[in-house]
């Protein structure tokens, strides 16, 4: 069956961040993808995003735990939530042109919460180890490598993924998975890609909170 030609790569820009209201015995410290704030305080999400001229935009954000999230969105608003407990939010923007896909990229923003009366909570302190940072290219057998999150290849070629993670995850996902096992926080992998396009998410985290990448390969 064959394939629609691939769109040139989109070049998408996102605006995520969010704003509490601080009190005055309860200072949150802004981020603005990072906050501290008491549990039960009212937060606002915020985002704008955008791609080239002539690309569509489907944007949605999801969170972790499941249930704050608005979900399917569109390529501006707004949305207020009241974490009762820490949380992520991670906004997905994809980008298609004529109804083919054009590649993707994400953004995070974490909320990190505690009791009313402490100063602090104990995940300020464990911020320390850092926020992790992703970093997930693919690459040719020829040495073409993936600008802006993507890459063009002919079908069933082979393409190396190839990532790299700072600031000690505890956890790691890559989605979808060649290896089908854990992923160690450097590595690479070769992946055949047949006759249809094929994006790769790579998410980590940790309690300092969460980073993700996406990459699109386009066959065609």
């Amino acid at each position: 069956m064959s394939t629609p030609n691939a769109a040139p790569p989109a070049t998408i820009s996102i605006d995520f961040r969010a704003e509490a209201q601080a009190e005055e015995d309860q200072p949150t410290q802004q981020g603005p993808r990072d906050l501290e704030l008491v549990e039960g305080n009212a937060v606002k999400l915020s985002w704008t995003v955008r791609a080239d001229e002539g690309y569509d935009l489907a944007v949605e954000i999801a969170s972790r735990p499941d249930g704050l999230g608005p979900g399917a969105s569109s390529a501006s608003g707004t949305h207020d939530v009241s974490p009762s407990a820490p949380v992520a939010f991670t906004l997905t923007a994809k980008a298609t042109k004529e109804g083919v896909d054009a590649g993707e990229k994400s953004a995070v923003v974490t909320l990190h919460t505690h009791p009313r009366g402490e100063a602090v909570s104990p995940i300020t302190e464990v911020r320390a180890a850092r926020r992790p940072r992703v970093t997930l290219t693919a690459a040719t057998e020829f040495g073409v490598e993936s600008p802006d999150g993507a890459l063009h290849v002919e079908p069933n070629s082979v393409v190396t993924l190839r990532w790299k993670i700072e600031g000690e995850p505890d956890q790691i996902v890559l989605d979808p998975n060649p290896l089908g096992a854990g992923l160690s926080d450097q590595g690479e992998q070769d992946v055949t890609v047949a006759q249809s396009d094929r994006t790769f998410t790579l998410r980590a985290s940790n309690s300092a909170g969460e980073d993700a990448q996406a990459l699109t390969v386009l066959v065609g």
